[in-house]
């Protein structure tokens, strides 16, 4: 018999989710969002019920409710600031939740300058200290080796990392099984990039994750089937080797080899509304 699996997040459990229907039917029912009035999300049947106001959740909450007991795997993100109470992670495990829960926190990473979030300590830098001009400041992130990137990016990184530490140790310890994926960043970040931007991951961190997943559900993986999965801005990742000091400071650095588009500073088109870009329009926001 199928297990059934009701996936509850954002991003990463929508590319999890969908690529689980997709690879493994024969094996696993994914609960689908859509039968509770949840619109989908990336295509998939995660319930991303964060995307909703409080006033529509009120309107499904009951039935979503009635899925997770249905669910033999119950896999979420905390929703705790974003949800109803009856729609709380914390509340569903203790009152909802009759099959196994399994945590996947939401994770960040800043320490690649990859988009305007993860760049904004490097832009402000450069803003405050060597030039205002918008070319300027991207001309001297691409050509010099300034000794201050080096010690943002492992500022950054020490900041995000105990970050995700605090988000792992909150989600999982509500939960009967939890996905830690921290040991593996902390081990390859310096010899592959696992982000594209600071809140997706790409690369050999979803074969990873994947691998941690089916050993949780008892399931063997199918390693060819892990290189399909699609994850967010898989095509249309910034170019992080056009940085000189990445290149100095990460010398190991591999980028996926699967990611067909890689973009530059000065091509980044339709992209740069999804924040790819390095440099705010707002360029007031970067004065100390």
């Amino acid at each position: 018999m199928k297990k059934k699996i009701l996936f509850y997040g954002n991003c990463a459990l929508s590319t999890m989710g969908r690529w689980l229907h997709e690879n493994y039917s024969d094996k696993f029912e994914v609960l689908d969002c859509k039968e509770c009035g949840v619109d989908p999300f990336q295509s998939s049947k995660n319930f991303a019920i964060w995307m909703d106001s409080l006033e529509t959740q009120k309107k499904y909450y009951k039935c979503v409710h009635q899925k997770i007991k249905e669910a033999d795997y119950f896999i979420f993100q905390g929703t705790e600031n974003v949800a109803i109470d009856e729609l709380k992670t914390d509340y569903l495990i203790s009152n909802v939740v009759t099959g196994t829960s399994i945590a996947v926190p939401n994770l960040r990473f800043y320490a690649y300058p990859v988009d305007r979030v993860a760049g904004i300590p490097f832009v402000k830098y450069v803003y405050n200290n060597i030039t205002k001009d918008k070319q300027g400041i991207i001309k001297y992130l691409r050509e010099e080796n300034d000794p201050q990137f080096e010690q943002i990016i492992f500022t950054e990184y020490n900041k995000c990392m105990n970050e995700n530490k605090k988000r792992f140790e909150s989600q999982s310890s509500k939960s009967d099984l939890s996905i830690n994926m921290l040991d593996f960043i902390e081990k390859n970040w310096k010899n592959n990039q696992l982000f594209g931007t600071h809140n997706h991951p790409i690369g050999i961190f979803w074969k990873e994750k994947l691998a941690r997943l089916f050993n949780l559900l008892e399931e063997d993986l199918d390693l060819n089937k892990a290189d399909k999965i699609l994850y967010p801005n898989k095509n249309c990742i910034l170019d992080i080797h056009q940085f000189h000091f990445i290149n100095m400071i990460l010398p190991d650095l591999k980028v996926p080899e699967e990611i067909l588009i890689k973009l530059n500073l000065d091509n980044l088109g339709i992209y740069e509304s999804q924040g790819l870009g390095m440099i705010s329009s707002t360029m007031e926001q970067y004065n100390e």
